[in-house]
């Protein structure tokens, strides 16, 4: 229940990270990516992003959003 609810949010964050208007990102995705910054901290990888959570979440060590993939402490 609660990987599934990480993994919806997460999928937002890899939708708003790929998403760019000409004019830069609207309110909105800015929005998402502060309330990210201030749960996660935000590691850049080689093909994504590694999160790994501010403060303890039950089952959940750290997120990777790479290549298309998400996992959660290394399972798709």
């Amino acid at each position: 229940m609660i990987r599934m609810t990480w993994l919806s949010f997460v999928m937002a964050l890899a939708v708003v990270g790929g998403a760019h208007s000409a004019s830069g990102q609207d309110t909105h995705d800015q929005a998402v990516k502060r309330d990210v910054e201030r749960r996660f901290e935000v590691l850049p990888l080689h093909d994504g992003l590694a999160l790994r959570p501010k403060t303890t979440l039950p089952g959940v060590r750290s997120v990777e959003v790479t290549g298309g993939a998400i996992a959660i402490d290394g399972q798709p």
